[in-house]
């Protein structure tokens, strides 16, 4: 009989696991379904070499997912310069959309947006993201990227930016005198990866 028991319980505990309620969390918040994310030019980061003439600014985000197992986490976007990456796995797009099953009942999702370019353009997209459990309703993130073009960096003095700090690519403060690739901290907060020669 005790044995019956143990067995029932652990089939109803399967079961309520197998229906779990997704959770959705950015930056440690707990999301509502149907939550909207604005991302501003001031979110962007720059990742450019202008040394070697090679421009990048990127954006990105960390999701906490916790679902069912399995779940599907699927993205929607009208922009080839998102990427979706569920469970640490980038997908590739097959136009607009990626899909990915995950047999973790909790889970990481990244997603970025990077573009090639010496200031920052223009930008008015969006990447939806979708969590689906079993028969539950979808649980919907959307992220909103918009930006008025290079007038983000306007206000930056690189010009008059003095260094100070040089880091290695482990993040161990280094000397003024330091050679291969390093983090330089200017005094105006800005950070760049740097090859110093």
């Amino acid at each position: 009989m005790k044995k019956i028991f143990t067995t029932l319980a652990a089939v109803a505990l399967m079961a309520t696991a197998a229906n779990a309620e997704v959770v959705v969390k950015y930056n440690g918040e707990e999301l509502a379904n149907g939550a909207e994310i604005e991302v501003s030019a001031a979110d962007f980061v720059n990742e450019s070499m202008p040394e070697f003439e090679l421009y990048m600014w990127s954006w990105g985000a960390d999701l906490e997912v916790e679902a069912g197992d399995p779940s599907v986490a699927s993205a929607t976007t009208d922009d080839t310069a998102f990427q979706f990456c569920p469970g640490g796995n980038c997908l590739p797009w097959n136009g607009t959309s990626a899909s990915k099953t995950v047999t973790q009942p909790s889970y990481k999702v990244q997603i970025h947006y990077t573009v090639n370019e010496e200031k920052i353009p223009a930008i008015d997209s969006n990447i939806k993201c979708t969590f689906v459990d079993d028969d539950e309703e979808p649980f919907v993130v959307t992220f909103n990227v918009k930006t008025e073009g290079d007038s983000a960096v306007e206000g930056i003095d690189m010009e008059n930016a003095k260094v100070a700090a040089i880091y290695d690519m482990q993040g161990r403060r280094v000397a003024d005198d330091f050679r291969g690739a390093a983090i330089v901290v200017y005094d105006n907060g800005k950070a760049l990866k740097q090859i110093r020669k």
